[in-house]
């Protein structure tokens, strides 16, 4: 991946996909303001798929903390699970300091399981019968310089699964990618602050996605 831009426009909306798209990908629709100090973003995200969870299902988010960028998306997340409660009532959502407790007992380290399977056979042990990971892709900031940094474009990707644990498998799988059009040099604080805030503008379009395809599936009922 390549490229990036300062700030994101702030309070920046956003638009749930259209069913209507026949692609693997959708364009969504950006908020009017789409361009701040001269950068441009465009963000695409998968599209909703029904997923029903079981009343009284207990779910939690595992995820292991690498970095600032890992811990902001992640609250981001948190707060798409938790949310989930309003379409599920009677969803369980077990508490991120609970599952960080076990994790530090049994020496498990999250973020290197990156397999579906041993995330299920994680979730297994801790009781679940849902468990939500996430993965980010970006450029290595650590290979940016102080001043001189000529950013052209800069995109950003997170996945988000839901898998079952029974089974281990992928019940939902949710993609968003946003691209900043920037054609400038920037500081390595700018690019920071760039990336940042493409990964919170993926981050609002993948809790769309997720809540969207947890409510078309209530709806559905």
């Amino acid at each position: 991946m390549t490229a990036l831009a300062s700030c994101a426009p702030s309070g920046a909306g956003s638009v749930a996909p259209s069913a209507s798209d026949s692609g693997a990908y959708e364009q969504v629709q950006l908020p009017e303001k789409v361009e701040q100090d001269g950068v441009r973003f465009e963000s695409k995200t998968s599209r909703p798929i029904p997923l029903t969870l079981r009343d009284g299902a207990k779910i939690a988010l595992l995820h292991d903390d690498k970095d600032d960028m890992d811990r902001y998306v992640r609250v981001v997340l948190e707060q798409t699970v938790f949310d989930l409660k309003s379409t599920n009532p009677g969803l369980i959502i077990l508490e991120r300091r609970s599952v960080d407790e076990i994790l530090m007992e049994l020496r498990f380290q999250a973020g290197g399981l990156v397999k579906d399977q041993d995330m299920a056979s994680l979730g297994q042990f801790l009781g679940l019968d849902y468990v939500v990971v996430y993965e980010l892709i970006h450029n290595d900031l650590e290979e940016l310089y102080g001043l001189d940094n000529q950013i052209d474009t800069w995109e950003v990707l997170i996945s988000v699964k839901i898998v079952e644990v029974k089974t281990a498998e992928v019940r939902l799988n949710c993609l968003a990618t946003t691209k900043a059009h920037v054609a400038r040099l920037m500081k390595a604080t700018e690019v920071r602050a760039l990336n940042r805030d493409a990964l919170a503008i993926a981050a609002g379009y993948l809790g769309e996605c997720v809540s969207n395809s947890i409510g078309r599936a209530v709806m559905a009922r």
